[in-house]
């Protein structure tokens, strides 16, 4: 289903909802990449019973506005207002690469199930110490990172020694981003069961 969100600077953003049960996963993309990067990934999490939201950044695909330089947080909030606005009784927010670091800044102030980042960057221009937050962040983390992708598992390294209730992933190759899922076909479901065991001891 197709939807729009409004950011709070008046843009509309253009989203996906997989329709599900009252737990929400909202899912943001990579730059070059789209929201529909996230769409086999979204398809196992619904069969979880999650609803899911894929969002695009401003700028990308229909999105309103100019797609560099933009504030990432601005659009990640408002996918997130959506999913409580329509329900959500609990959101797992998922990230990569520049979103990633979005997630991470986030997670330091919304009160999430988990958080999950795949070739998360530890800064962005418009998020410039998204790795500082990670001590300000009580939900558990799981970063994913592929050996094959330069300084990505250096900083996963990082990451999980400055968050307070981390896991991680480490591929051998895969890339970098949502690009890992396609290179590796059982990196979704890994994820997917992280995901609903982090949820199911939560409960």
């Amino acid at each position: 289903m197709e939807v729009s969100i409004v950011t709070a600077d008046g843009l509309a953003l253009e989203a996906t909802v997989f329709p599900g049960g009252p737990d929400w996963a909202v899912l943001a993309h990579m730059r070059p990449a789209d929201k529909e990067s996230w769409t086999e990934f979204a398809a196992l999490l619904q069969i979880e019973g999650y609803t899911v939201l894929a969002y695009n950044n401003r700028g990308y695909g229909a999105s309103e506005g100019d797609r560099e330089p933009f504030d990432l947080t601005i659009d990640g909030e408002a996918a997130l207002d959506y999913a409580v606005t329509n329900g959500a009784r609990g959101i797992v927010l998922g990230g990569a690469s520049m979103n990633g670091a979005a997630a991470m800044t986030l997670g330091a102030s919304h009160d999430l199930e988990a958080i999950f980042v795949l070739s998360a960057v530890p800064s962005f221009p418009s998020v410039p110490d998204a790795s500082g937050f990670l001590p300000n962040i009580d939900e558990p983390i799981l970063f994913v990172a592929a050996e094959d992708d330069g300084a990505a598992t250096s900083d996963l390294d990082s990451f999980v020694a400055d968050a307070i209730d981390p896991s991680k992933f480490v591929l051998e190759v895969g890339g970098h981003g949502t690009n890992m899922l396609n290179a590796s076909p059982d990196l979704g479901g890994r994820i997917v069961d992280w995901v609903v065991g982090t949820a199911s001891s939560d409960s």
